[in-house]
């Protein structure tokens, strides 16, 4: 949901491949975790463009066939990366093992859970524990629990708004903008 985030899981990521090379199956998995983060980025200022036309309602959604374990699962491993840096840990929880098949904008719903997640390991303190879980039969669920301060009352009244910084301070001294919930 900005800009530094995904660049420091781009640095940490390169860095753990640096570290690896002798163990190809890490160097490949590592790599894979810095293409995601790459292409992250590009989401990222895919973003920005995407604020811009939702003001002037001229958004547009991709609608195709997405297993959503399947997504879930993939994105794991670059959040997982990233909680590292603060000794957290992102537990993922699939109560739907098998298929799960919706029609969604992958790229929207990215940018949604991604969100979700990043500002649940900004604002979790150091050493805690995120729960990412995917529950449900015909309706699926997919919940973000984190140990954070949550939103205050006043808070809710801005949660949506672009550039709106809310009340709870990142616990890593990470920077933000504001922009995330409101392009989620």
């Amino acid at each position: 949901h900005d800009l530094k985030n995904p660049l420091l899981g781009i640095m940490m990521t390169a860095d753990v491949i640096r570290g690896a090379s002798a163990d190809n199956a890490l160097v490949s998995e590592r790599a894979e975790a810095v293409k995601a983060e790459s292409q992250q980025m590009f989401g990222l200022v895919q973003d920005i463009l995407d604020s811009s036309a939702a003001e002037a309602g001229r958004i547009e959604l991709n609608r195709s066939s997405l297993n959503l374990v399947e997504f879930v699962s993939r994105s794991h491993l670059a959040w997982s990366d990233r909680a590292k840096v603060k000794d957290q840990k992102i537990n993922l929880i699939l109560d739907r093992e098998k298929e799960c098949e919706i029609e969604a904008d992958a790229g929207r719903l990215r940018q949604v859970v991604e969100n979700l997640v990043g500002n649940a390991l900004e604002f979790s303190p150091l050493g805690s524990e995120i729960t990412l879980s995917l529950r449900g039969g015909d309706s699926v669920v997919l919940s973000v629990r984190d140990e954070g301060p949550g939103f205050s009352g006043e808070d809710l009244v801005h949660i949506f708004r672009p550039y709106a910084k809310l009340s709870a301070t990142p616990t890593g001294g990470e920077s933000t903008t504001g922009l995330g919930l409101a392009v989620a």
